[in-house]
């Protein structure tokens, strides 16, 4: 059966299209309306003799369509056996044929299917009709279908579906490990799973951790799982540090007291107030202290099992004590166990919007039933419903595509995420876009020590940097060197700027072939000018006035003192390197610029490190003006100034997340944190950020706006936010890298406007914990202890569709909409953020939300993780509603009137 995993929307519809001919066909005993046969490529009919050669080319191309070659195909975007393409038309014509990708479709119409792993392809099949002198020409979009799914796409499939987030249960990263880890045997497409440690003793076939004793170094475990279904394999690697147990009994103790919180033990329960499932509740601590648990009431045992009261909630004290040698600590637990889940009696606030979440336990047989009543009163109401799926690692049925399960990508390896990114920036250079950062860099960034393969042989890499590191040398105007790229080439460069605002220096170096000059060899070269009004957007003396200052004032320092000999030590520097990034001479798009985090360390670790922190920017986009002059606010050079503030951020994030809080990062949180700080600064910057709405409206703007990110977000409103897409721009929804900047730009927004804007994303980036817990921490910090990622992924949904009232219209909480500006600021620091209407932005003909008008018949569900389904359930309703609905185990349903 032919997955639709990989399927693009234009080839879903064009499926239900054929299905639809296909039925109809049926009943009309396979001819025309007319009772005749249909017209075939052998068939056509002719035209008089006495035409034109231009009025016979014209005649026979607009006789040409996809019936006439579609052979046994049902429709143009479900191509998978071979083409008839006639060498001649009617008056006669002669019909040559020409395909701009001969490897799925030839001249002669033989297709060759890709590979199931490489998805569905497009490409643009051109017919030339000719005689005499005269010709014309027809082009047909057609998409050629992927292979079948076998076992080697399955085992593939699973394996891919392998990573950290599903092994690494409690534990927050694969370089602290401390916590047993979750190790499945078999794959959600049938493989089986085996798996081997490199040190069983540490880490067991079965996911039991051991930690090495106080006093011991941390160890380094190689885990591999091995996938097998039929014939076909597939390993899957984890490089992961177990930490050492804590040093005496007492220090033990009370860092196993501090890490039990309520987020170790609330398994599928959004808040201590509102439990409805059962609670995981560990028996011992991550440092060896044993845990034993005592309830005192009936609604929940002592080992954690709910057991739901008739009627009102139960107050429930759960205490756990915690022992090691003759140490004992007690941590406490108010809770409150919910009784069962009545039907919802819901009545419309006096502002006519309205907003309900729905309870959806999990339940041990899976799905759950639910129901609620709206009283709409008399003026016509609009009603939806959102599934939401807060899982981070579970994909569930997707409503509407077909009931092939989703099985996203993995984090793959560097150079694969390479070939993706060279894929993305061709498309980007083509259709006149930029690029933040190639994928690779940020996958690298994501975890140098894994991804530079350093966290595997840690004891030898580091034993090489064990001596000091030398004196930093202050840059000079005029000074040479070789920088390298990020593809480990090397560049000559000379140092053109140096600037200080006293406590930091800023230099900013230009590759020798793109100065302007007789040496300069891109089509536009970087001059003095324009390298001084760079270096004044990004630090300048004085306070409160330049990039630097406004992200570190969010963010904090972007590098200091640490106690990592690998990495490069403090000396205030930073440097920009501007040079033809990709070596594509484009003036048209591309990669902008990126920050990588290869050079934060010492050249012995990574011999192609710069050894400095630095930004690269593309030069050529730097330097490409409008027509005339050169202007710092041309199109291009100001997208390099808003792409230095995002990149500063990946800057700052790696410091303050991953070297200060020695957390974890994920590449959909860093990204996200990036995206927001180009529309906090975006006024203050005077250029329009990823809202795509001029700087200095604070309105949201106006109807058929396709500037921006959000145009993006509104058609895949449905895919999952808490993964990162790696995929080329080729791909389409399911895997396109451009789908996830606009997804996690939306979500950033919301947090930003809702949360307390600068404020909420300083506590995210400086907490050391990655993904969901991130956001759990930082809601915790900013005073909104009864939130969590689950809630807001929830209250997110609900913003997106009431996005078109403005504030003072909707609940708190599920605002995008403030009319007009809204207060950022941070420290005295002013920052302000404008409104968003999502239904303003259009994007391939989609305007506004994505709004489903169906759902499964075995229930609701949401197909990606950590997803909404936006689904309308009617227009124009009044009066009282009754609606009962199945939830999908793991899944929360939220109710929207407006």
């Amino acid at each position: 059966m032919q997955s639709f995993r990989n399927l693009p929307f234009a080839a879903l519809r064009g499926i239900a299209f054929a299905l639809f001919l296909t039925l109809a066909g049926c009943a009309g005993g396979g001819t025309d309306g007319a009772g005749e046969p249909p017209e075939t490529a052998t068939s056509i009919r002719s035209a008089p003799a006495s035409l034109s050669d231009q009025d016979a080319v014209t005649s026979a191309q607009q006789a040409l369509s996809f019936e006439l070659i579609s052979g046994m195909n049902r429709s143009a975007a479900t191509i998978s056996a071979d083409l008839r393409l006639p060498p001649s038309g009617s008056n006669a014509t002669h019909i040559s044929w020409a395909s701009n990708d001969t490897t799925l479709i030839d001249s002669q119409g033989r297709v060759s299917r890709p590979p199931y792993e490489a998805g569905d392809h497009s490409l643009v099949l051109t017919a030339t009709v000719s005689r005499g002198k005269a010709s014309a020409s027809r082009q047909f979009v057609l998409t050629v279908l992927a292979q079948p799914f076998g076992d080697s796409e399955a085992v593939s499939s699973d394996a891919a579906a392998l990573d950290f987030g599903t092994i690494g249960a409690l534990n927050s990263s694969p370089t602290q490990i401390s916590l047993n880890l979750n190790l499945p045997v078999s794959g959600s497409n049938g493989s089986a799973i085996q798996w081997q440690s490199s040190h069983p003793g540490i880490v067991s076939a079965a996911g039991v951790v051991r930690r090495p004793a106080s006093g011991q170094p941390d160890a380094a475990v190689t885990l591999t799982a091995t996938l097998n279904l039929g014939d076909a394999s597939a390993q899957k690697i984890f490089s992961l540090v177990v930490s050492a147990l804590a040093g005496n009994d007492f220090d033990a103790i009370s860092a196993d007291h501090d890490w039990l919180g309520f987020e170790v033990i609330r398994g599928g329960n959004s808040a201590p107030t509102a439990i409805v499932t059962d609670l995981l509740l560990p028996a011992a601590g991550p440092n060896a202290s044993i845990i034993s648990w005592r309830s005192d009431a009936a609604a929940l045992s002592d080992s954690g099992r709910v057991n739901r009261p008739e009627g009102a909630g139960s107050a429930v004290n759960l205490t756990a004590t915690l022992e090691l040698g003759v140490e004992t600590l007690q941590r406490s637990f108010e809770l409150v166990v919910l009784g069962p889940a009545d039907p919802v009696d819901y009545r419309l606030p006096p502002s006519g919007i309205g907003v309900f979440h729905l309870e959806s336990p999990d339940t041990e047989d899976g799905d759950a039933a639910a129901s609620f009543t709206l009283d709409l009163g008399e003026d016509p109401k609009d009603v939806y419903l959102i599934v939401t799926n807060p899982s981070q690692s579970d994909a569930r049925d997707f409503p509407v595509l077909g009931p092939s399960p989703l099985a996203l990508p993995a984090e793959e390896t560097l150079a694969q995420a390479r070939s993706e990114a060279r894929s993305t920036d061709s498309w980007a250079r083509q259709q006149g876009e930029g690029v933040d950062c190639p994928q690779d860099v940020a996958l690298f960034n994501s975890d140098p020590w894994r991804y530079g393969d350093i966290e595997t042989s840690a004891q030898s890499e580091f034993e090489k940097v064990s001596a000091p590191a030398p004196p930093p040398v202050a840059d000079m105007e005029g000074d040479s060197r070789v920088l390298f790229d990020a593809d480990d080439e090397r560049l000559d460069a000379t140092c053109r700027k140096v600037v200080s605002n006293g406590t930091r220096t800023l230099s900013i170096w230009v590759a020798d072939d793109a100065w302007s000059g007789a040496g300069c060899s891109r089509v536009n070269c970087t001059d003095q000018s324009q390298v001084d009004q760079l270096a004044a957007q990004f630090l300048r003396p004085g306070p409160d006035n330049d990039i630097y200052d406004w992200v570190s004032g969010i963010f904090g320092s972007e590098w200091g003192a640490h106690d990592d000999p690998g990495l490069i030590a403090p000396d205030g520097n930073i440097s920009i390197f501007l040079f033809d990034i990709n070596d594509d001479n484009s003036t048209n798009g591309g990669v902008l610029g990126y920050f990588h985090s290869r050079n934060n360390f010492r050249a012995q670790v990574f011999p192609s490190s710069n050894e400095r922190l630095m930004f690269a920017l593309d030069s050529v986009l730097f330097a490409t003006s409008e027509g005339g002059s050169w202007e710092l606010y041309d199109r291009w050079p100001q997208r390099l100034v808003s792409t230095l503030a995002h990149e500063f951020q990946h800057m700052v994030h790696f410091y303050q997340k991953q070297v200060l809080a020695r957390g974890s990062s994920e590449t959909w949180l860093n990204e996200m944190s990036s995206m927001v700080t180009q529309d906090l600064v975006e006024s203050r910057l005077h250029i329009d950020g990823p809202r795509g709405v001029p700087w200095f409206e604070g309105s949201a703007g106006s109807t058929g706006n396709t500037q921006g990110r959000l145009g993006r977000f509104i058609k895949y409103d449905y895919l999952p936010l808490a993964h990162w897409f790696r995929g080329g721009s080729d791909r389409d929804g399911d895997d396109n890298v451009l789908n996830s900047y606009a997804i996690n730009y939306a979500f950033g927004a919301y947090l930003a406007r809702n949360f307390g804007g600068a404020s909420f994303f300083r506590a995210l980036v400086q907490n050391p914990h990655g993904g969901a817990r991130a956001i759990d921490a930082a809601l915790l910090s900013e005073g909104y202890p009864d939130e969590s990622f689950e809630t807001v992924l929830q209250k997110w949904g609900a913003a997106t569709l009431l996005s078109d009232h403005t504030a003072a219209q909707v609940p708190p909480r599920y605002r995008y909409n403030n009319g007009s500006y809204l207060d950022a600021s941070i420290d005295a620091m002013p920052f302000q953020l404008g409104s968003i209407n999502l239904y303003n932005y259009n994007y391939d003909n989609q305007s506004g939300p994505k709004i489903f008008t169906s759902m499964p018949r075995s229930g609701l569900a949401g197909r990606y993780k950590s997803s909404n389904y936006l689904y309308r359930l009617g227009t124009g309703l009044s009066g009282v509603l009754n609606q009962e609905v199945t939830l999908a185990q793991g899944t929360r349903l939220s109710v929207v009137i407006k």
